[in-house]
């Protein structure tokens, strides 16, 4: 999970067509990893990121 979340960070995000998919994709991957370390902080921070994302995502396919 280190390799690839860092092969995102220096290729930039390719695993999604747009940059709220990629986000999201990339937060919610990033809450194991965090779960993992056991670092409250960040899993926190993970899932209110991911949360926002979501609905941003909702929010355009309402309006589609």
């Amino acid at each position: 999970m280190d390799e690839y979340l860092d092969g995102t960070d220096k290729e930039g995000l390719l695993c999604s067509s747009s940059e709220n998919n990629a986000s999201f994709d990339m937060d919610v991957v990033k809450i194991p990893q965090a779960l993992i370390k056991k670092d409250q902080f960040s899993v926190a921070e993970k899932i209110a990121l991911s949360k926002r994302a979501l609905i941003a995502l909702l929010a355009v396919a309402e309006i589609n």
